[in-house]
């Protein structure tokens, strides 16, 4: 997900920054800024410069400062040249004139690398209009303006970022094909090239280059495809004259192949005399013919896997998870083709595709009870299916035209429909028997719904009405008129006394049903509303429209409280999770997004359809959703949700750590302000605060009793506390660089820390002396955690690389690539999986499954696609299809500096005082859930 700003400034402006940042959030909109004073390393710029390419544009905070800052010009010289909108913000006056200005940045980089960087920042920066957020300006003007700046041309600006970081991955990946544009995703990008050339910013180098890449692969496809189909058509000539040819010899070849066999018998007799002769001598050679052959299975399967994670990330999941597995059938596959099958299987994914409608899916719902579902389609039938197995229960027929919507009844025993054919059905659901048709409408029947209660239903049509039914009569009972144009949608409020509906004329109202009349009406769409819900206490409603955007409504006031903004089509449907706190809405983007309705943040995407998601419905539960699409299928999806409860303030630094007490009763927090607060969890009371350390506490610990804590810190130290007291009672000493991380083992007896100087040490919490000491990490270790029963434990470094230790020996078990700092790690109760936040700003939680445990769960839990014989034509996955049984095979090739190289870790050295004899003594064993050869420390989805 794009920012809409990246930030770049001297830390000395730092207090503005933050208010800038602040202002952005107010608004509903992000931004990427680094807030963290770590050393200017490789792993650091790498992060800068991602922050950089996800942003829309690029704001330069002037100061004295920052423009006689090497660092602040690098970032700067990396914008421009990454073709970013470049926002130039003076906060604090440089010098009098601008001559005096130039000549203070000449004179900080004269005769220096910088000089030339410096020259060219300076004169970019004189081209642009400045944003003057001085102590003496007017910061609300001032921000305003900002905004509109940096909201110009949006779109373009979106697209220029997407397909910069896209082409980034295709430039890192030695310009991968697998990375390449395919389908609507290059035919949008060629249009956006083409309007791109009177819009800032230019497109780059890299995006001609990217984008002409891929043009390039697709047409050579395409010539591709058409040779293969002009070599079928001259093979099926060939074998249509040979067969006669064939027929003619076949009787006079019979007597000839009797003599053959007959010499070929006395042949191998031969044959197998030398074979044995020379069985000995032929050892050698097949123990190297074997190793060569597993060298290329394995390059094969690791190409495959390469192949497959391309796949997923252009948005088919079902042909990626085929290819991911196909890449994992070898006896114990590579690591890299396990962990991208992981990757796929255990994402937020489909459980499950239905196919059996013969066109569109226009809508989906859950029964009551979540066992079941219905969905409605233009083929004209309505289908009932069995969730957990997937099945087609029963077919409805009886609509003479497209089948537009579809509900339950709340009993989840007749279900209604509404049709192009201007007509409601109601129907008994377990017999699938017509019930009654309602007539009334005179257009197209859009959507319906049913009270509460279940004894009305309601119906919104192209004849701009609603009309609310009697279910027990079957009778009209009253129709609603106040839309100009066609009603598209309409939903009741959960206590039955209100209904909303959406229109083509752009606006909601809120009815009476009572009375019929028009409560309120709603305005703020640019475009036709398609869909509406009520949250489940009916205090707010969400609506989906064509100007790409959802919209939450305050139901008593009329107010529009939030616009949610993330799909780059028409929004068809909304719906509400059953608890209130999370929604989905499904878009002409071909996806569907799951929101926190908290924050109004975007929780997760959900990509698999190949066409326009029109209808989307939660499961009772929560824990499913469903989808319908154009393309002809409903998916069955895994989600989740999380909202904010509290907020804690009493800091007066960056809060660096949190830890919760053994009971859930108080928490205790570690600052950049060099302290420790103890937090009363219920009311959000500060309890005490803990002074001791001389730098910031990076991480804090409760012991497993909740008497004692563990905090580390930027001054090399750990300090064991009192918790009653916030009395310090002993000081560890012993890293050489900051402690990031500490944790207490499971028994409480010792302790384990990881530093930035690339180790971790286990610790006596009683006598404070140093066990052992961990070394295999190449850059700093930010965080480690105990597993549950304090065998092994888990570390995460800036080196993107989680390690598993054997806590006794201090030897590594195995190591786990990331894609970015293991800022944190932590093991789930059971041991079975573990957490890990990125530097990329993402929670992942892990599994740590053996192969074959991940195997079983991917066909339990996900929809797995036979591949498609274009798959197996593209990436040579044998067996081939009939029409393709003559391709040559040859394997496929991948960038070889694409693929991680996994070396062993050599044993880490193991140092300091042995084991206490207070320390119990454990068998070094792995779990016995651990595999022995090559487990995935896999990716999942809680």
């Amino acid at each position: 997900m794009s920012n809409v700003v990246s930030i770049s400034y001297s830390r000395k402006d730092q207090p503005f920054v933050r208010r800038l940042v602040d202002a952005l959030k107010s608004t509903g909109r992000s931004s990427w800024v680094d807030f963290e004073d770590i050393e200017y390393s490789d792993d650091w710029w790498r992060a800068i410069q991602a922050g950089i390419d996800s942003a829309e544009n690029f704001i330069f905070v002037m100061s004295p400062d920052s423009l006689s800052s090497a660092v602040c010009h690098r970032e700067l010289d990396y914008a421009r040249h990454n073709g970013k909108r470049i926002i130039p913000v003076m906060h604090r006056d440089v010098a009098d004139s601008e001559m005096r200005l130039y000549a203070e940045i000449v004179a900080k980089f004269f005769d220096t690398d910088w000089e030339q960087t410096a020259r060219e920042n300076w004169t970019e920066l004189k081209k642009i209009n400045w944003f003057f957020f001085r102590e003496a300006d007017d910061f609300d003007a001032a921000f305003t303006k900002l905004l509109d700046t940096a909201e110009t041309n949006i779109a373009h600006v979106r697209q220029h970022t997407r397909l910069l970081t896209r082409a980034r991955e295709w430039e890192a990946a030695a310009q991968s094909e697998a990375l390449l544009l395919r389908g609507d995703d290059l035919h949008e990008a060629e249009i956006w090239l083409a309007a791109a050339e009177d819009k800032q910013p230019d497109p780059t180098d890299l995006h001609r280059q990217y984008i002409q890449a891929s043009a390039n692969a697709r047409d050579t496809a395409e010539q591709t495809e058409r040779d293969r189909q002009a070599r079928e058509l001259q093979l099926a000539q060939e074998a249509a004259a040979n067969a006669q040819r064939a027929a003619e010899t076949e009787r006079r070849s019979s007597q000839r192949q009797r003599r053959f066999i007959y010499g070929l018998i006395a042949l191998l007799a031969v044959a197998v005399l030398a074979v044995i002769a020379a069985f000995g001598s032929q050892q050698h050679a097949v123990s190297e013919t074997d190793r060569a052959n597993r060298q290329a299975a394995e390059s094969q399967s690791i190409a495959w896997a390469q192949a497959a994670q391309g796949i997923f990330d252009r948005g088919d999941p079902f042909q990626s998870l085929a290819l991911a597995l196909e890449a994992n059938q070898m006896p114990n596959p590579p690591f890299f083709a396990q962990n991208i099958l992981a990757n796929i299987s255990y994402h937020s994914g489909a459980r499950r595709r239905f196919w059996g409608h013969t066109n569109s899916v226009n809508s989906v719902t859950f029964s009551p009870d979540g066992h079941s579902a219905l969905s409605g389609s233009a083929d004209n039938t309505i289908i009932l299916w069995d969730v957990a197995s997937g099945a087609l229960i029963h077919r409805f027929q009886g609509h003479r035209d497209r089948v537009l919507s579809i509900a339950f009844s709340p009993d989840g025993r007749s279900a209604l429909s509404g049709s192009l054919d201007n007509t409601l059905i109601l129907w008994d659901v377990v017999s699938g028997e017509i019930l009654h048709r309602f007539q009334g409408h005179t257009s197209t029947v859009n959507s319906v719904a049913f009270s509460p209660d279940g004894h009305s239903a309601l119906s919104g049509a192209g004849d701009r009405t609603l009309i609310l039914w009697n279910i027990d009569t079957k009778a009209l009972t009253r129709s609603f008129e106040g839309h100009i144009s066609t009603v598209n949608s309409v939903a009741f409020s959960p206590d039955g006394h209100s209904a909303l509906s959406g229109s083509y004329d752009r606006t909601l109202i809120l009815w009476n049903i009572k009375t019929g009349a028009l409560i309120r009406s709603f305005e703020g769409h640019m475009d036709t509303v398609y869909s509406v819900a009520f949250s489940p206490d009916g205090r707010s409603a969400l609506s989906g429209s064509a100007d790409n955007t959802t919209v939450l409504w305050d139901m008593a006031s009329g107010a529009l409280i939030r616009r949610l903004e993330g799909h780059t089509g028409s929004v068809l449907s909304v719906a509400f999770s059953p608890d209130g706190r999370s929604a989905l809405s499904g878009s002409a983007d071909n996806t569907t997004v799951l929101w926190d309705m908290a924050s109004g943040a975007l929780i997760r995407r959900f990509q698999g359809h190949r066409d326009a998601v029109y209808s989307v419905a939660f499961s009772p539960d929560g824990r499913s959703a469903l989808s319908g699409s154009l393309d002809n299928t409903l998916i069955l999806w895994d989600v989740a949700s999380g909202a904010l409860i509290r907020r804690l303030e009493g800091h007066m630094g960056w809060v660096l750590s949190v830890a919760f007490s053994p009971d859930g009763h108080s928490a205790l927090s570690g600052s950049s302000d060099n302290t420790l607060i103890l937090w009363d969890v219920a009311s959000g009371v500060l309890i005490r605060r803990f002074q001791g350390h001389r730098d910031a506490v990076y991480s804090v610990a409760f012991s497993p009793d909740g008497h004692f804590a563990l905090s580390g810190s930027a001054d090399n130290t750990l300090i064991l506390w009192d918790v009653t007291s916030g009395a310090p009672i002993r000081r560890f000493q012993g890293h050489t660089g900051w402690v990031s991380s500490v944790a207490f083992s499971p028994d409480g007896r010792s302790a384990l820390s990881g530093s930035y100087d690339r180790t971790l040490i286990l610790w006596d919490v009683m006598s404070g002396a140093v066990i052992r000491r961990f070394q295999g990490h190449t850059n700093a270790v930010r965080s480690v955690a105990f597993s549950p029963d304090g065998r092994s434990a888990l570390s995460g470094s800036f080196d993107n690389t989680n390690i598993l230790w054997d806590v006794i020996s201090g030897a590594v078990i195995r190591y786990f690539q990331g894609m970015s700092t293991m800022r944190s790690v932590t093991f789930s109760p059971d041991g079975h999986s573990a957490l890990s936040g990125l530097a990329d700003n993402i929670l992942i939680l892990w599994r740590l499954d053996t192969h074959n445990e991940l195997i079983e769960w991917m066909h339990n839990n996900r929809q797995v696609d036979e591949l498609t014989c274009a798959t197996r034509l593209t990436y040579n996955v044998p067996p081939l299809c009939p029409e393709n049984a003559g391709v040559e095979f040859a394997l496929t090739p991948f960038p070889t500096n694409a693929i991680p190289v996994w070396t062993p870790i050599a044993s880490p050295t193991a140092s300091g005082t042995p084991m206490p004899s207070s320390t119990p003594t454990i068998t070094p064993t792995i779990p016995t859930r651990t595999p022995t050869v090559v487990p995935s420390l896999t990716p999942t989805t809680p």
